[in-house]
């Protein structure tokens, strides 16, 4: 099930008026920030006060204790940690309804079962979205805008529970994704827990790298090491909870990767039998990932776009950029997507401009007609 958000920045004409999130770190403040930029009332709390005042001092909503239930509560902790608290907020009547944001979701739910708690009135959910940085002062209102926010409902969920979260996933900005639970934790150990593992196990082998080569790295590396800044600690709790899953597909990827240095080690050899069938497997594993990259969705979930792509030299001075994408819009090209890849040791930077493939040469030719630095 997809929804399609609507989202804004002023106050809606939403039914829900009052929420509590227990919980203020980064997804916890995001979410409280989205919701109070929309007219909502929220009230914040946390086991560590001092994360619960940043995220107030932020304009994330009030420390003060609720006057009464509110419409929903978020509980915005770890996994390990949702089934405890969950109940902690029923026996004390916090809300109406319930739902989590916790990355991993048929532990939880066990272990709520387990401990009684009411489950008509709260469904699992799990916003995909987040960033390197952890705690309040890393929240953003617009975090979650555009993403997949996952719920997993049961035989058991309300109808009241399921749309008061339905209203909450439509006033961050999200798009609501109905599953099942433990196909929940297979599908993240797939596209997130275990990339967050692979990032580190890569930038690892920089810790004691010769400067020399550290100093060679450029976009590529960056963008495969980009996410092994995130806080092992956070990290931690989420791969505890879905260790087996993500277990599961690092075994795959071993198998891989042993084929993958045997063919290797074939290229080096004078056999020219053995130096045929490693070219063979290098290429199939390469047009593997050629095929699955292929498959992750595009700009707002559609289908992968080709896009062409215009590079443009830039100096590192303030405005440089902003005048770049100026330029691009005087030419009636729209930029889909943009990185840039610093010089080692040099105050410039290659931009490169993703865009639709027929405007391509009409921005190359704009820019360069304008004293821009267009590479080939």
């Amino acid at each position: 099930m997809w929804g399609h958000p609507n989202p804004g920045t002023q106050e809606s004409s939403s039914t829900m008026r009052n929420v509590a999130v227990v919980g203020t770190g980064l997804i916890g403040t995001s979410a409280a920030l989205a919701l109070t930029g929309r007219g909502i009332t929220v009230y914040l709390s946390d086991a560590d006060p001092d994360a619960a005042r940043t995220a107030a001092s932020l304009g994330a909503g009030t420390t003060e204790e609720p006057p009464g239930p509110v419409d929903l509560a978020i509980v915005a902790v770890p996994p390990a940690l949702v089934g405890k608290v969950l109940a902690d907020c029923q026996r004390r009547e916090l809300a109406r309804c319930y739902t989590d944001v916790a990355s991993v979701k048929a532990g939880p739910r066990a272990e709520i079962a387990a401990l009684g708690c009411d489950t008509v009135h709260y469904i699992g959910g799990h916003p995909m979205a987040g960033r390197e940085q952890s705690g309040p002062l890393a929240a953003r209102a617009d975090l979650f805008e555009g993403r997949p926010w996952v719920l997993t409902p049961t035989h058991d969920t309300g109808t009241e529970t399921l749309n008061a979260v339905l209203e909450l996933v439509a006033l961050c900005g999200a798009m609501p994704v109905v599953m099942d639970a433990a196909a929940h934790d297979r599908a993240v150990a797939l596209v997130s827990h275990t990339p967050q593992l692979l990032s580190s196990l890569v930038a690892a082998r920089l810790e004691h790298a010769d400067d020399t080569a550290v100093r060679l790295a450029g976009q590529g590396v960056r963008d495969v090491t980009r996410i092994a800044a995130s806080d092992p600690r956070m990290w931690l709790d989420i791969l505890s909870a879905n260790a087996g899953m993500v277990a599961d597909i690092l075994e795959e990827l071993a198998t891989d990767l042993g084929t993958t240095v045997a063919a290797l080690r074939a290229l080096e050899t004078g056999d020219e039998a053995g130096r045929r069938a490693g070219t063979a497997d290098i290429e199939a594993v390469m047009r593997r990932g050629n095929h699955g990259q292929a498959r992750i969705p595009g700009k707002h979930g559609a289908p992968p776009t080709r896009y062409e792509t215009v590079v443009v030299a830039i100096g590192d001075q303030p405005g440089e950029l902003g005048r770049l994408f100026r330029e691009a819009a005087r030419a009636g090209v729209n930029i889909e997507d943009v990185a840039i890849d610093h010089s080692a040791g040099q105050r410039v930077g290659l931009v490169q401009l993703q865009v639709e493939p027929d405007a391509a040469r009409r921005l190359e030719s704009a820019l360069s007609e304008r004293g821009w630095d267009v590479r080939d």
